[in-house]
């Protein structure tokens, strides 16, 4: 089908109509392209189709919407004495269906080639979309850092592009060739600002942004030695994540649901005791949800330190983070950073224990609503499933999930087992547990209302069904183990092989600890080299990631000259 130029009368196909007007009559009549929609302007057809695509999808594009979008302003820089421009005047009938047929959202490139330039837009759009997202999503790379890339593969890309050029000039595919450059330029030219690539996560749902919470507290405080009251207001601000819609996008996936499923019946039918939902406490919540897709939720708080040069530990701008994960996830993706998802933020210095019912009531209201109603997904097949979510258990240093739990926070008191109702003095010298002095739904009731045994308030994440501070207890093992015990027991064999049966030497170990060829996988977490200080006191310093890397390559280390039946090496083993 031919359309006239509007300048020129000259016949032409859709194809080959806005290339003519823009070499021909680039002089006499630069086209703005409005949207119909919002305030913004663009230079050409493409940047209009990206706009009308990511942010207005749902409103109406019809073609004569797009075409009163176009403006016609003179170019007053390239000809201001004005010799030589058209008059204003109404576009003809032929003349509209033209610009709203080369404008049209349908019909951009729809054109009488075998090339299918919608495809190919869409497939590029998203490619760099993905792109994108995988150089902000990498935590080695600063934003301005991404940026730059992304920048440098828009260059590379054109210029590999230019050099094509010559080779199609004279030919028929010319025109779409041109196209497809132009095609490129402006979906780089989209992630060109970090503004842009934001708001483009955000309708494509890569990114879920936050939302803040003010929280307004009446504080009321007694003075010493005074029966006067003080009232005092304090502000609190959240920043939360929907849960829901993390959850949605993680299952939607493809693949993600099913593997998910097939571990879960994987971990129900070993023997071995390798899943919390083997536990007895999951298969009481999962009866109740008989005949339903249901998953276990864990919900992880910790604090860490931000805008600090002088270190993690320094307690200077300390921010609480609330995470949530799925226990269903097989063992060898479930500690990745990816699969642990951000729900709630709050500066450390604002909480007070007193405030747990306001600082996580915005957590607690969205796991209570993702065990009642669930997550709608869409399968491939159009199938829709409905899937549930139930809180197993909360993990926080031994500190932290005393203080949210209600339980005391001082480690000095006679009850301050979390667990059992065992004194102090006790407890630090039994080896077995005393089912008599174990806490119980009943007991702890009691001592919630009388405020003994250690029990200070009620547990706010009691009020989601699935949950109980007494049924669903849990213990942390980086706080435990890997930054406690170990730490004590690693140092007494180091300290035993190096200082007592002498086989080897400090520096050797740590020569060798340097050496070692680490995989992708450990090589974040090498452990540091042990100070000479540290080890006199028979301990060692790490993090947990290091720990555990430490003792999984401590028989690579050192196993050839220490003997199998070396007594310290035997506690190792």
């Amino acid at each position: 089908m031919e359309h006239s130029c509007p300048y020129c009368k000259q016949k032409f196909t859709i194809s080959k109509c806005l290339p003519h007007v823009r070499s021909q009559h680039k002089n006499l009549l630069l086209l703005k392209f409005n949207c119909p929609h919002c305030e913004r302007c663009f230079n050409d057809i493409y940047g209009l189709h990206q706009h009308l695509r990511i942010f207005h999808s749902k409103q109406d594009k019809t073609p004569e919407k797009l075409g009163n979008s176009v403006q016609q302003t003179t170019s007053k820089c390239e000809n201001p004495s004005g010799v030589g421009q058209p008059k204003k005047r109404k576009l003809s009938s032929d003349q509209f269906i033209c610009q709203a047929n080369t404008i049209s959202c349908k019909s951009i490139f729809s054109r009488n080639s075998a090339f299918d330039f919608d495809l190919f837009y869409e497939q590029l759009f998203n490619s760099v979309m993905e792109f994108s997202a995988r150089l902000f999503d990498d935590r080695n790379l600063c934003r301005s850092s991404a940026l730059e890339l992304i920048k440098n593969a828009s260059f590379l890309t054109s210029t590999i592009l230019s050099k094509f050029v010559p080779l199609f000039k004279n030919s028929q595919y010319s025109s779409d060739f041109t196209v497809i450059r132009e095609i490129v330029e402006r979906c780089f030219s989209e992630f060109s600002t970090e503004y842009r690539i934001t708001e483009i996560f955000k309708k494509t749902s890569y990114f879920i942004p936050p939302s803040s919470k003010t929280l307004e507290l009446r504080l009321v405080s007694t003075r010493r030695n005074s029966k006067q009251n003080l009232e005092r207001t304090k502000t609190i601000k959240l920043e939360i994540v929907p849960m829901a819609s993390v959850l949605e996008k993680i299952l939607s996936l493809p693949n993600v649901l099913n593997t998910i499923l097939k571990h879960v019946e994987e971990c129900k039918a070993s023997e071995d005791l390798i899943s919390p939902v083997q536990g007895e406490t999951w298969k009481q919540i999962e009866s109740k949800y008989e005949g339903k897709i249901v998953f276990p939720l864990v919900i992880i708080a910790d604090d860490f330190e931000i805008n600090n040069p002088l270190g993690s530990h320094k307690v200077v701008n300390k921010v609480c983070g609330v995470y949530f994960s799925l226990l269903g996830i097989p063992n060898q993706s479930a500690g990745k950073l990816e699969n642990i998802f951000l729900a709630q933020l709050y500066k450390t210095k604002d909480y007070s224990r007193s405030m747990n019912g306001n600082i996580f009531s915005h957590v607690i209201n969205q796991v209570i609503k993702l065990e009642t109603e669930g997550i709608s997904l869409k399968l491939r097949n159009q199938q829709e499933v409905q899937v549930y979510f139930a809180l197993l258990s909360i993990l926080r240093d031994n500190l932290g999930q005393n203080s949210i739990l209600g339980f005391s926070i001082n480690f000095n008191d006679d009850f301050c087992c979390r667990m059992c109702c065992m004194k102090q003095v006790e407890f630090q010298k039994a080896s077995v547990e005393n089912p008599d002095l174990l806490r119980t739904r009943t007991n702890y009731s009691k001592d919630v209302r009388s405020g003994d045994n250690g029990v200070q308030q009620e547990c706010v994440f009691n009020a989601i069904p699935s949950y109980h501070s007494i049924d669903n207890m849990s213990v942390d093992i980086t706080h435990d183990i890997l930054e406690g015990g170990d730490r004590e027991v690693m140092g007494k064999i180091v300290h035993c092989l190096i200082k007592n049966d002498k086989l080897l030497t400090l520096d050797v170990l740590n020569y060798r600890m340097k050496c070692f060829c680490y995989n992708s996988t450990y090589g974040l977490n090498k452990p540091p080299s042990i100070k000479a200080s540290t080890l006199s006191k028979k301990q060692v310093s790490m993090s947990a990631a290091e720990m555990s890397d430490f003792i999984k390559f401590l028989v690579f280390y050192i196993g050839d000259p220490v003997p199998v039946e070396n007594e310290a090496w035997q506690l190792y083993l």
